[in-house]
């Protein structure tokens, strides 16, 4: 996966990633969480 990234995001300055994995209470359940977060640029700084 981190070969397909790379690619993916060549050339450019990429954000942070985060992978993770948490065991849920059924193994069939499925769960996908995208997040993001941006802080606003300070003008005169």
């Amino acid at each position: 996966m981190n070969e397909v990234w790379d690619e993916w995001v060549c050339g450019i300055a990429p954000w942070s990633r985060v992978c993770f994995s948490a065991a849920l209470a059924n193994p069939a359940l499925e769960v996908e969480m995208i997040m993001m977060s941006a802080v606003p640029e300070i003008s005169g700084a």
